[in-house]
């Protein structure tokens, strides 16, 4: 097996272009719709505003000129909102009453939602950077001491705010890095939990015994049956001694 580092560099520079094609795409998609996003608000253009003012209708004259179905079924699609703010009440009693019954911290929900989707790739990346640097323990230097104090992004204070809750990571759909990636790098810089997730106190304690005693010997046996580093390297990817005059 070779590995081919100038097909892996054209792949590279292949994932840069479409990354810069996707980004124009989703603006010129956004001037489209005339929608500009300013911190957590969704803001509007004046021309989308005046085609909404216009083509806005009264109560009165959408029945007069509608038929039986849209005037049968308006009341019911609009009645949608019912439903979703019982949601949203019963999220919030969810949280305030079970939180604290199982000493989970609470937090706004509001400083941890994601609402651009738009750039939600490039936010997930960049908070698994950011993670390596702010988790620092290092305090040699004012680069680490920034890195280690600097103001965090929304979406990565949420993930932080629940791992050391209750040592939980919580995976986007299509997010680039799983749950095992975060643990590692959390553990690996010593961001330690405060509590374990309760979802482990439903398993018995000697099947989670079993489970994790397999997991163990999977890991050993995986390990074992490697090739030391020294052996990949003279295997796939050696280079020939130089010897200096």
């Amino acid at each position: 097996m070779t590995i081919d580092i100038q097909r892996m560099q054209d792949l590279a520079h292949e994932i840069v272009w479409l990354q810069g094609e996707l980004d124009r795409e989703i603006e010129n998609r956004r001037r489209a719709l005339g929608v500009e996003l300013t911190g957590r608000i969704v803001g509007f253009e004046h021309g989308v505003l005046d085609a909404q003012r216009r083509l806005k209708v009264s109560v009165l004259r959408f029945v007069a000129r509608s038929d039986v179905v849209s005037i049968v079924t308006a009341p019911v699609i609009y009645s949608l909102i019912v439903p979703l703010a019982i949601v949203d009440l019963w999220v919030s009693a969810y949280q305030a009453i079970c939180f604290r019954a199982y000493g989970i911290a609470r937090v706004r929900r509001r400083d941890y939602i994601m609402f651009d989707r738009a750039h939600l790739g490039y936010a997930q990346v960049r908070d698994f950077i950011i993670l390596h640097y702010h988790a620092t323990e290092r305090s040699d230097s004012p680069f680490w001491d920034h890195c280690r104090t600097m103001a965090l992004p929304e979406s990565l204070k949420g993930k932080l705010a629940l791992w050391r809750g209750k040592a939980r990571v919580f995976r986007e759909q299509g997010e680039l890095f799983t749950p095992d990636s975060w643990i590692a790098v959390l553990l690996g810089q010593n961001v330690q939990p405060a509590s374990f997730d309760p979802l482990t106190g439903g398993l018995p304690l000697g099947e989670a015994t079993r489970f994790m005693a397999h997991i163990r010997e999977m890991i050993g046996k995986t390990a074992e049956a490697m090739p030391t580093h020294e052996d990949f390297i003279a295997r796939h990817c050696s280079a020939p001694m130089v010897r200096q005059a």
